[in-house]
């Protein structure tokens, strides 16, 4: 289920078979359930390639600032 999930596109048709996957995950036995949160990030608009990592890492080598 998750190779199907993560060759998946549609957001709310992954979102579905990962829910379909903790269900199962929860019957099985004990599971870690991570905490989900958002995560935000302010730029100024003539910061260009800016995107938010992962890991919260800024790759200074990816961005540039507009004239």
């Amino acid at each position: 289920m998750l190779t199907k999930a993560e060759g998946t596109l549609d957001v709310d048709e992954r979102r579905e078979i990962l829910g379909e996957l903790e269900k199962i995950l929860q019957e099985d036995g004990p599971i870690a359930q991570p905490l989900w949160r958002s995560v935000y990030a302010a730029y100024d608009k003539r910061v260009k390639g800016f995107q938010v990592h992962p890991t919260l890492y800024i790759f200074g080598e990816t961005i540039a600032i507009e004239a």
